[in-house]
């Protein structure tokens, strides 16, 4: 039975992490006139990695209520599709990003560091605390009815009645919390992309997003910005484990990171092989692919720590969908947090109970597809030896095309009726 229990007085929410996940719950929170404070390891928000992400029309419709959207519209490149081709150039499949006319938003491609520094703006702007250089140590103590304390390593110490550890895959709060969670599993596949002028380019044509798939790996090309003027280019391929310190000297080694995007760049199309020797050597990067093991609980224990987004589901960039589940993780978490300040309010433990159970359901599903799309980018010999359906397959039709991500795209939607019906009194199973 699902019985309204007292508001808690004064509730407020500590943030471990000002990074996507962290920044939107904070302005979710804001929202639901819910305090909150975020504690960011280093000097500012804005030093993140570079590249560019995906946003959906589930990202973005998550983030709708928060009043960014038109703002990043201003600095990210619309879409509706992706084309696949193989290595020749050829068009061989079609992905949905988005449909405005049909789910309420295009797709978005948007510089990394440029969605933090809008979100951090915002938040800021709303008076949302953000605190830097606040390194996490550990929770020192954690009771139902006196909250949890925490502490940093410059010897300051906070308290909240929630912790959220919204700090990556490589989660201090999970590993202090949660001891006995298995730590993220490398899947043998990385990514090393670069920005690239759009006039360093061959082309004579434009040269929309799209995928190349080859026996050398997979590439993503395409604009990131409006006018079309800088380019995203990304070489994924299978790559031996080097190990946290292994791939933190790689990242730092533009030399060899350079090297690892063009081996083999002569089995490209002209137009791939130009974006690749003309990506600027200062925004080369690198993303090795880990995925977190399932996590029994997203809890803690204590009831009064929870993990956030990558730190909680972390998954491989290959079906577009880690910023937009983080986004996804903060709308529903701010909205079921908003009930605990009003007077018919949920208790936490009740509300973080069914938070958990309706995002797990939805985040299951998210990461088949994203591991179905990462064995659709494996060269055609490996993927002969693939079942049917083990791998992503593009619908034929464009009707077809929508209904087969109607699911993902509309999610959200659904996800707010499940919310409004759980507060009414309605349990969810």
């Amino acid at each position: 039975m699902c019985t309204p229990t007292p508001a808690i007085a004064d509730f407020k929410v500590a943030i471990i992490g000002a990074g996507l996940s962290g920044l939107t719950l904070a302005l979710a929170s804001h929202r639901n006139s819910i305090p909150c404070t975020i504690y960011e390891a280093s000097d500012t928000p804005e030093r993140v990695h570079g590249g560019s992400l995906t946003l959906s029309p589930n990202g973005l419709a998550a983030i709708e209520p928060l009043g960014v959207n038109s703002c990043l519209q201003a600095f990210g490149r619309s879409y509706q599709a992706v084309m696949i081709h193989n290595n020749t150039g050829k068009v061989i499949n079609k992905l949905l990003l988005g449909d405005k006319q049909v789910f309420g938003y295009d797709g978005m491609r948007i510089i990394r560091g440029v969605l933090i520094r809008e979100l951090a703006t915002a938040g800021r702007e709303r008076g949302v605390e953000i605190l830097c250089n606040k390194k996490f140590i550990g929770v020192t103590s954690e009771s139902k009815t006196e909250g949890v304390a925490f502490q940093f390593a410059d010897g300051s110490r906070g308290h909240a009645n929630l912790l959220v550890g919204a700090d990556g895959i490589h989660s201090r709060v999970r590993s202090n919390v949660f001891p006995d969670a298995v730590e993220p599993t490398y899947i043998g596949q990385t990514v090393v992309y670069a920005s690239c002028a759009r006039d360093r380019i061959t082309s004579d044509t434009a040269v929309p997003l799209g995928m190349y798939i080859g026996d050398a790996g997979a590439v993503m090309l395409g604009p990131h910005v409006p006018d079309d003027a800088d380019y995203v280019v990304g070489l994924q391929k299978q790559y031996p484990d080097l190990g946290r310190k292994g791939w933190d000297e790689l990242s730092k080694d533009r030399k060899m990171l350079r090297a690892f995007m063009e081996e083999g760049k002569n089995r490209w199309p002209v137009h791939v092989q130009s974006a690749m020797e003309n990506a600027r050597d200062e925004s080369l990067g690198l993303w090795a692919m880990h995925v977190l093991p399932k996590l029994d609980s997203w809890v803690s224990s204590g009831g009064r720590a929870v993990l956030l987004a990558d730190a909680a589901h972390a998954m491989p960039p290959t079906g577009g969908q880690g910023a937009n589940m983080a986004f996804e993780d903060s709308d529903t978490l701010g909205a079921v947090l908003g009930w605990i300040v009003k007077l018919d309010g949920k208790s936490l433990d009740e509300s973080l109970d069914f938070w958990q159970k309706m995002r797990r359901k939805r985040i299951e599903l998210v990461l088949e597809m994203a591991m179905q799309w990462n064995k659709m980018r494996k060269p055609a010999v490996e993927r002969e030896k693939m079942q049917k359906g083990e791998a992503f397959e593009g619908a034929a039709t464009e009707d077809a095309r929508i209904e087969q991500m109607r699911w993902l795209f509309d999610g959200v939607a659904a996800q707010r009726r499940q919310v409004e019906a759980w507060a009414a009194g309605n349990c969810f199973d």
